[in-house]
């Protein structure tokens, strides 16, 4: 499993940025296809929250095996408009807009969004599958927040079965993809400097 970083967040220097998001979700997703090998339909987008904009965007311009949503939402000023009313998503720009981008996913897409979800409310996961091109899956579980859920109750066991019936196979083989080492180390240029780390890619087992 592969997590990118934001800018500015975590050990990624630089100011963070929708549009540097958005191009960095592509550069991870090119060089995981031409430079590490992955065929693009072994990958699967993961999103959650803020994140479903990032994973929804890249796989409306990348032929991906699957995107999995949770707790989306259709636009960042329309979460605005939910919480702080029209006049609050006047100050808010309107980026990460799903509910466009997800017209033109066509790869299988799960959704997973708490009917007590009082951040974004799950009436936005509902819009966004009725709009998605590819074949959908969705789980509303009752009790599920925002935050609190059940891993493999509201998770890993829908997502696995979704995926059995979209004949998406999960092959724990002996084929492996590494991350070459350099990628882990310093840039020269910061070097030296005190309280300045950088991090490209985090592989996880």
């Amino acid at each position: 499993m592969l997590s990118m970083e934001y800018p500015g967040y975590g050990l990624y220097i630089g100011e963070p940025s929708a549009d540097k998001i958005l191009r960095d979700a592509e550069t991870v997703f090119d060089y995981l296809q031409y430079q590490i090998g992955v065929p693009p339909d072994d990958i699967l987008l993961f999103g959650r929250s803020i994140g479903s904009g990032p994973a929804t965007h890249l796989a409306s311009r990348r032929n991906v095996g699957a995107l999995i949503l949770m707790s989306p939402y259709t636009s960042i000023k329309a979460v605005a408009r939910e919480i702080a009313g029209a006049v609050g998503s006047l100050v808010v720009a309107d980026r990460f807009r799903n509910i466009d981008a997800i017209r033109k996913v066509y790869s299988p897409t799960y959704f997973i969004h708490g009917q007590k979800d009082r951040l974004i409310p799950f009436s936005h996961t509902v819009e966004l599958m009725n709009n998605c091109g590819g074949i959908c899956g969705m789980n509303l579980p009752e009790n599920m927040t925002h935050d609190d859920y059940l891993l493999e109750e509201h998770l890993t066991k829908p997502i696995a079965k979704f995926l059995s019936k979209c004949e998406f196979e999960i092959n724990m083989g002996k084929k492996f993809y590494e991350i070459p080492r350099e990628l882990y180390k310093q840039p020269d240029s910061l070097k030296g400097k005190k309280n300045r780390r950088t991090f490209i890619a985090r592989m996880f087992d």
